[in-house]
């Protein structure tokens, strides 16, 4: 039962704010003709865009694999001689070196297709 009041409260609490707000906010004085949006983005290209998207998001994988090759590093120097420990942090740096080739290769694939689009050498 309180609930359902509590419910009904905010309901109408929020509707009694769009009623004080949607006047406050519909009162400009720009007619249609003259608003001018900007763009917030420097980059006009979608391929440019797109490959920075691309770029920063590896860069930040590689962020995340180089750590993971500390941690397997810590793992495995911390073992103290236990088997499992060991063999964890093997593996763990054994995955976190695939990762980071994985990227750097991404990475460099990346580049070539992105030189290719737009008309420059492919390895320059």
């Amino acid at each position: 039962m309180t609930y359902k009041k509590i419910i009904i409260g905010i309901i109408l609490s929020l509707s009694f704010f769009n009623f004080l707000i949607i006047p406050i906010l519909a009162q400009t004085n720009a007619s249609p003709s003259t608003v001018s949006i900007s763009n917030p983005i420097p980059e006009n290209d979608p391929k440019i865009l797109v490959g920075k998207i691309i770029k920063a998001f590896l860069g930040f994988l590689g962020t995340i694999a180089l750590v993971m090759v500390i941690y397997g590093g810590f793992m495995w120097m911390t073992s103290a001689g236990n088997e499992t420990k060991i063999e964890k942090g093997k593996n763990t740096l054994l995955w976190a070196v695939i990762g980071l080739a994985t990227i750097f290769l991404s990475y460099t694939i990346l580049t070539m297709v992105f030189n290719a689009l737009e008309g420059k050498p492919i390895f320059g």
